[in-house]
């Protein structure tokens, strides 16, 4: 579809989200709670904030230009394929996690655990992860 931008902001009930193989740089997921699995492989996407997909448990981002990802709030997650992201240093999970794949360029990026109270929250409360920019903002 070559989709670019998508908002699916709100949508509680959604469960699983296919958005794979378009050119979104921006991707809103504020309020999807109920999000089990987000494939997101091959976009252009740079910035994804997980902090309110609380049932989050399978994420594939890669072939993106994410330079952060935070899953220190996903208790849940067990599945990170993010191989292919040229620009990820640093991988967050959350403390005592056990995940039963996690996929990512070793010789780019770093995974720490840390606690979900430390999240970054970006621009006032707009729960991006990155602590330099809001991508919504243009």
């Amino acid at each position: 579809n070559k989709l670019s931008s998508l908002q699916v902001r709100g949508l509680s009930s959604m469960a699983t989200c296919e958005f794979q193989n378009n050119e979104l740089e921006r991707l809103d997921l504020r309020g999807c709670s109920a999000i089990d699995e987000l494939h997101l492989a091959n976009n252009k996407l740079s910035f994804l904030s997980f902090l309110e997909c609380t049932a989050l448990r399978y994420v594939d981002c890669r072939a993106n230009k994410v330079a952060t990802l935070d899953f220190s709030n996903n208790e849940k997650m067990a599945f990170l394929f993010a191989t292919s992201n040229p620009q990820l240093k640093t991988i967050y999970i959350r403390e005592g996690a056990n995940y039963s794949s996690l996929e990512y360029d070793q010789d780019v990026a770093t995974v720490y655990q840390k606690a979900p109270s430390t999240y970054d929250i970006v621009g006032g409360g707009d729960n991006w992860g990155d602590e330099d920019i809001d991508p919504w903002k243009k």
